[in-house]
């Protein structure tokens, strides 16, 4: 559950190459889908943060918090620099997401989706597969 200036929603992105061929120039893209949460002509999500774990520092860094809006313009705004997935490899990554406690319309309570997709450098699905969503309750502002 999220909400305006509440705790951080811990969550992992599980990606895997099941295919005998490298998937080179891959990016993965998290991004807050539309929210019935807000009454805004759009319905973009609230405003907010995301991190990322990295256990090699033992860090959340801050990466971009991307929404969508009316198009298909988020898929342009990765979270990381691209990477390769080898033959029956798979990679995970561990993010937090917060909702600012400032909003500049009102949250009430509804569901957001979290969506994560992995592109090809063409900034295409690498296959139908390869984009998931979850969905999430919103308690009011």
């Amino acid at each position: 559950m999220l909400a305006p200036g509440g705790k951080a929603l811990h969550f992992t992105v599980a990606i895997a190459n099941p295919n005998l061929t490298t998937h080179a120039d891959t990016s993965l893209v998290v991004s807050m889908g539309h929210c019935s949460c807000v009454d805004t002509p759009t319905g973009e999500a609230p405003q907010g943060t995301l991190q990322e774990w990295r256990p090699a520092t033992g860090t959340w860094d801050s990466v971009q918090y991307v929404t969508e809006g009316t198009g298909m313009d988020f898929l342009s705004r990765p979270q990381q620099t691209a990477l390769s997935l080898g033959p029956h490899t798979s990679s995970s990554f561990t993010f937090h997401v917060r909702f600012n406690a400032t909003q500049p319309n009102p949250v009430h309570e509804g569901q957001v989706m979290l969506d994560a997709s992995l592109l090809s450098r063409e900034q295409r699905l690498l296959s139908p597969s390869s984009a998931t969503s979850a969905t999430l309750r919103v308690k009011a502002h």
